[in-house]
């Protein structure tokens, strides 16, 4: 039996995951369908709303198996992804895959699907804004702007990788690359912010893992909640993040 964990980090969403949670039993449905089944992994990020029961009633009540993760305070996005990764390495068998995606119900799990097909040729898979053919709904102008010149400044620095979209969280992952990096690099990433996205996944390209892109579904019109990312914040980390990771990268 195959097994698809699908991880979740999650900070006031009470009101996202239910639709979200309903449409994974959709597509658990379907998996179950091919042999495989689904683990979910929701990371409470020390929420203030009624995150932790609504994760728990509704895995229960769509029958869905999964693990909520509790946080005492809110610790940012990366050390939600950072518990998440841990246990998945510490639960999961040879032959299985994470998929990480956001809680606000932005990104469609039927995608969970096509992801899984293209593991076949890659390490990782990711879902993104800039390959042809995906559908982006609602965005703020500003937020597509500073996107796409995060994307040019980083495909600068890394050609080689084939890689568009950097920043983009909905990917799946085998096993054997996280577990690789866990050895090499034990907190995978120093950003606890939302920089350990691109982070994580410069710190996997520079252990020669390879990566292939899908087109994202993006619905961000459908998120419930404001985003609590500080767009100009988050840019600047980047910009340090893509050239100290370079220099790393050169020298390693």
């Amino acid at each position: 039996m195959e097994y698809i964990f699908i991880g979740l980090p999650a900070y006031n969403e009470s009101l996202a995951l239910p639709k979200l949670l309903e449409k994974i039993s959709g597509v658990k449905k379907i998996l179950e369908s091919r042999n495989i089944k689904i683990f979910v992994v929701i990371n409470n990020d020390g929420s203030t709303d009624d995150t932790k029961i609504v994760s728990e009633v509704h895995l229960r009540n769509f029958e869905i198996e999964g693990e909520v993760l509790n946080s005492i305070q809110n610790e940012g996005l990366g050390q939600g992804v950072r518990n998440i990764l841990k246990y998945f390495l510490g639960q999961s068998t040879e032959n299985s895959s994470l998929v990480l995606m956001d809680s606000d119900d932005t990104h469609d799990p039927i995608q969970i699907i096509e992801l899984l097909e293209w593991s076949s040729q890659a390490d990782v898979v990711i879902a993104s804004r800039f390959k042809k053919g995906s559908l982006i709904s609602g965005v703020p102008r500003f937020r597509i702007l500073t996107g796409n010149l995060a994307r040019l400044y980083l495909q600068m620095l890394y050609p080689f990788s084939g890689v568009k979209d950097f920043t983009c969280g909905y990917r799946l992952y085998k096993r054997e690359p996280l577990s690789n990096l866990q050895k090499n690099y034990p907190s995978f990433f120093q950003h606890n912010g939302f920089a350990a996205m691109p982070e994580l996944l410069l710190n996997l390209l520079a252990e020669k893992n390879k990566c292939v892109e899908i087109p994202l579904n993006l619905r961000y019109d459908n998120k419930p909640t404001p985003s609590s990312m500080k767009v100009l914040r988050n840019s600047f980390q980047i910009i340090i993040l893509g050239f100290s990771s370079r220099i790393r990268m050169f020298y390693k």
